[in-house]
């Protein structure tokens, strides 16, 4: 138990490093996490000097980045070799938020520990942080079906993955899989034959930005992760598996906390199903619709709450 606690108060800020003047640091949110919980990860580097610092690096964009298990920082890169530089007494800090149901980690239960660093070079103004973590059984993965196969062919596999259709590609399908680990569901299936590829979302921007050709990213004020997560609008996910025979699932994610409305109606506008009605946090929150008792027909998922109304329409097949 002694140990323990050590533990706990010795991982929420990392020892900072210093290098050429530059002086990095690394802090998590919490110590410890509870199952499922995202992660908001920073990394600040802070110039000491009186003279700016300037660094010729191949990602311009997005110059700092991460090493947690398979996350990568970043998987696309500005060609040119252009400089970045720190103004004199000055500090920059970038924000990562990790979301276990879309990047499917801790892939272990314990300890876990973020690297961060400056450009493609781990060794330059790394600072890390560490944290305590259960294993997260789910995620993403982008699934390539292979030629002449659809959906309605692997709907065993999307069943024993407890999986949902995030989003369509023009090559592939984002699906949400619970249940097991990334790694697992892709060591299970990776040999099927309707399968081409299938790859983990481990892709993690810094600060919200959502992909390599992002603008530099602004050193003050710093954006944090509640910043970045107020300006999104809330979205209700479409409903997997659609059509259903007895229930499916939807995600509904907010971006402020507040009271809100999930319910389910008929075509004429009754409602047969509250699926919640009260507070809700700011997150991503999952709901299920059982209408093994209804009669097959369409019917409309309605989300309402403070200044938002979303709707999605769903086929009960018998």
């Amino acid at each position: 138990m002694r140990a323990l606690l050590l533990l706990l108060l010795l991982t929420l800020v990392a020892p900072a490093f210093a290098q050429d003047g530059l002086v990095s640091s690394a802090e998590t949110d919490r110590r410890a996490y509870r199952y499922g919980e995202t992660i908001t990860f920073r990394y600040t580097i802070t110039n000491t000097t009186d003279e700016p610092i300037t660094f010729v690096i191949g990602c311009p964009n997005i110059p700092a980045n991460i090493d947690y298990g398979p996350l990568p920082g970043i998987q696309q890169c500005a060609a040119a070799e252009l400089p970045f530089t720190f103004a004199p007494n000055a500090s920059r800090t970038w924000v990562w938020e990790i979301a276990p149901n879309v990047h499917g980690v801790p892939e272990t239960t314990g300890r876990q520990t973020i690297r961060a660093y400056f450009g493609w070079n781990m060794e330059l103004v790394p600072a890390e942080a560490s944290f305590l973590a259960r294993r997260y059984l789910g995620g993403q993965l982008d699934v390539f079906l292979a030629d002449g196969v659809t959906l309605a062919d692997v709907r065993d596999v999307g069943q024993a993955l407890n999986a949902r259709v995030v989003e369509e590609n023009f090559y592939s399908y984002l699906v949400e899989i619970s249940g097991t680990t990334l790694g697992d569901a892709i060591a299970t299936y990776e040999d099927d034959p309707r399968f081409d590829a299938l790859e983990p979302n481990y892709t993690i921007y810094p600060n919200g930005y959502p992909n390599g050709n992002s603008q530099p990213i602004p050193s003050d004020p710093i954006l944090t992760a509640d910043a970045a997560t107020a300006s999104a609008s809330p979205v209700l996910e479409a409903a997997y598996p659609n059509p259903f025979a007895t229930s499916t699932s939807f995600a509904l994610t907010v971006s402020s906390d507040g009271r809100a409305t999930v319910a389910v109606f008929d075509l004429l506008g009754r409602e047969v199903a509250t699926l919640h009605d009260g507070p809700l946090a700011a997150a991503e929150h999952h709901f299920t619709f059982h209408a093994s008792a209804l009669p097959a027909g369409v019917y409309v998922v309605r989300a309402t709450g403070e200044g938002f109304a979303e709707t999605r329409r769903v086929t009960l097949a018998r």
